[in-house]
C-alpha cells in the first residue's frame, strides 16, 4: 500500500514540474534605464513602498532632466521637463488632485544640480510646474506621505536644523492616469489576434508622433502618443468587434485582424 501511495504522489509531482516547465514567461518589453511604477505611495524614494493595486503606469528617467510617463500599453503619454542644469535622482507619488485639485498629473522629484553641489526636493505637475520646492538639506529618505483620519499629510525631515515639518495636503490619493488606446509597425503579431496583438512602428531618433487606429469604415477607433524610445506597443482588442482594422503612423499604414 504505501509503494502505491509513494507512486502516486511521484506521478502527480512529475506532472506538476512538468506543467511548470512548460509555462510560458515571455518577455514582453525592454525599456531603457530604470523604471518607477505608479502604485508606490510610502516614502519619497520609491525602495519603501506600499501598494496601491495595478500599475497604471510606467515612469521612466529617459534624459537628465527629463521624466517620461508611459501607459500600460507603452505607448507614450507625457514627457514632463525639469528646471535645466537638474538631473533626476528619484521620483515617486504620481498620483491626481493631492498636491492641488486641477486634475493633473503630480509627483514628488529629488533632483541635484548636474554641475557641482545643490539638491533640491520639488512637486511639479505633468506640465513641469513647480508647486512648492524645498532646499537646503531636506532628506528625502526620510520624508513620507501618511494618512491621519482620511486627511493626506507630507512629513519633510531637514538633516540641517534636525527638523521634521508636517504639510497638510489639500486632496485625495488618486494614481489613475487617461488610457487611450494601443498601436504599431513591421508587421502585427499574432495576426489575427483575440487578445492582445503587438503592432511595431518605426521613428527617427527623437521623434514623436501619433497612430490612429480605423476600423474598415473609416471611423477613427483610438489614438496613441508614440516615441522613439520604443518600436512597438501592445494593443488590447478583446473589446473589438471581429473583423478588420487599419493602423497608421505618419502616412504608413497596416491591417491586422481581430478574430
Amino acid at each position: 500500500m504505501k509503494k502505491i501511495v509513494f507512486c502516486l504522489l511521484a506521478t502527480a509531482s512529475m506532472m506538476l514540474f512538468s506543467q511548470t516547465t512548460n509555462a510560458q514567461i515571455n518577455l514582453e518589453h525592454t525599456f531603457e534605464g530604470s523604471v518607477r511604477f505608479s502604485n508606490t505611495i510610502s516614502s519619497i524614494v520609491p525602495y519603501y513602498t506600499s501598494d496601491l493595486g495595478d500599475v497604471d503606469f510606467y515612469i521612466t528617467y529617459m534624459d537628465a532632466n527629463q521624466i517620461k510617463l508611459y501607459n500600460i500599453d507603452y505607448s507614450l503619454y507625457k514627457s514632463i521637463n525639469l528646471p535645466a542644469g537638474y538631473v533626476v535622482m528619484y521620483a515617486a507619488f504620481f498620483t491626481k488632485e493631492l498636491f492641488s485639485n486641477d486634475n493633473k498629473i503630480e509627483f514628488i522629484a529629488h533632483i541635484c544640480k548636474e554641475e557641482g553641489d545643490g539638491e533640491k526636493i520639488i512637486i511639479c505637475n505633468e506640465d513641469g510646474m513647480i508647486l512648492k520646492e524645498f532646499v537646503n538639506g531636506y532628506e528625502p529618505f526620510f520624508s513620507y506621505i501618511y494618512k491621519v483620519n482620511g486627511q493626506f499629510k507630507l512629513s519633510m525631515y531637514n538633516d540641517n536644523n534636525n527638523t521634521t515639518e508636517i504639510y497638510s495636503l489639500p486632496g485625495t490619493m488618486s494614481n489613475a492616469v487617461p488610457q487611450t488606446g494601443s498601436n504599431i509597425f513591421q508587421l502585427p503579431y499574432p495576426n489575427p489576434a483575440n487578445s492582445t496583438i503587438t503592432l511595431p512602428y518605426q521613428l527617427k531618433q527623437g521623434e514623436i508622433s501619433t497612430m490612429r487606429i480605423y476600423n474598415m469604415n473609416g471611423q477613427l477607433i483610438e489614438t496613441k502618443q508614440i516615441d522613439s524610445a520604443f518600436d512597438k506597443i501592445l494593443l488590447n482588442v478583446s473589446n473589438y468587434r471581429k473583423g478588420m482594422y487599419i493602423y497608421e503612423v505618419n502616412g504608413e499604414s497596416k491591417r491586422f485582424i481581430v478574430k
